[in-house]
């Protein structure tokens, strides 16, 4: 079985959440009419329209969103991304309190297995071909979704006049947002994440040169630049953990060998890509603008985790 095909099956629920996974989907939420606008105070579900470019965006993409009652043009828009369970409505159920007390904005694009079946489609990004490992064209990538939702948000919300995004992912959700992170700051427009945490990946991405993608980034050569490495290092990224989550024999947890070089645990792991980053930033001479954060008492668990994230995204 070729090293791509075990990472699929390692990954395919590392989403692991536990109580969310085993209970009741929350109720359903009103879809957005043709032609209408995001009203304060509600939640709903609006659809990017799709991409003839993108072959795993040949259908609308759904973002489950909560605008708070105090809506302005310059509230905060947050993304929160789902794990590889795929319950963007769960995810969504857990933040919309979360974005009518803290008056943020909420969405929660649905990357479906029918569009974006395998974790090389997800949180790895489409950058790569699964079997060739080739690199795939950017405009089949989906971490630049994200600014075609941003951007159909504000067209929903047309007296929203806000310049960025903030980025949250929780399990797979936190792979794939250090991820967009890494290579939209070597993007040639403009990078209009404005604060990114990522919490309990079961696995990072080094800025690494000698470890092989997707775990460092041999083979990335021509895809990060050192200057867009350098903006990687000094954007606005907390590496998150929750104390608890240091089970080695998680069954959702990658072990691959390259995947333990890392560390034993999601705990462990998130601290040795956060040293890699202190590493990477002494060589290229850049001061790391990231932060690391140990969440105490809080195991595998979105929920848990989602108090601490608002800290960092919102102070």
């Amino acid at each position: 079985r070729a090293h791509g095909d075990r990472r699929r099956e390692t990954d395919s629920d590392e989403e692991g959440e536990g109580h969310r996974r085993r209970g009741a989907r929350p109720p359903p939420v009103p879809s957005l009419e043709e032609g209408g606008r995001i009203v304060p105070g509600t939640s709903g579900v609006f659809a990017l329209p799709p991409s003839a470019q993108n072959p795993h965006h040949n259908k609308p993409l759904r973002v489950f969103y909560t605008a708070p009652k105090e809506l302005t043009s310059q509230t905060p828009v947050l993304f929160v991304m789902h794990g590889l369970q795929r319950d963007a409505d769960r995810y969504h159920a857990v933040w919309e309190s979360h974005a009518q007390e803290h008056k943020f904005v909420v969405l929660v694009p649905e990357f479906s297995r029918e569009g974006f079946p395998t974790a090389s489609h997800y949180n790895l990004g489409n950058v790569f071909a699964s079997k060739s490992h080739k690199v795939r064209p950017r405009h089949k990538w989906t971490y630049p979704l994200l600014e075609d939702v941003f951007d159909r948000y504000l067209s929903l919300s047309p007296n929203h006049h806000i310049e960025g995004y903030n980025l949250y992912g929780h399990s797979a959700g936190a792979q794939f947002a250090h991820r967009a992170l890494l290579f939209l700051s070597s993007g040639e427009a403009k990078l209009r994440m404005l604060r990114v945490v990522s919490a309990n990946a079961g696995f990072y991405t080094f800025p690494d040169w000698d470890r092989p993608w997707p775990f460092g980034l041999k083979g990335c050569e021509d895809l990060v630049s050192a200057e867009g490495l350098r903006r990687y290092l000094v954007a606005n990224l907390t590496v998150m953990a929750g104390g608890e989550d240091t089970d080695a024999n998680h069954k959702s947890l990658n072990n691959e060998p390259q995947a333990v070089t890392q560390g034993p645990h999601r705990l462990s792991r998130a601290k040795g890509f956060y040293e890699s980053a202190q590493k990477a930033a002494r060589e290229h001479g850049v001061s790391l603008a990231w932060q690391f954060e140990e969440v105490p008492g809080v195991a595998h668990s979105d929920a848990g985790m989602s108090k601490a994230a608002i800290k960092r995204l919102f102070s």
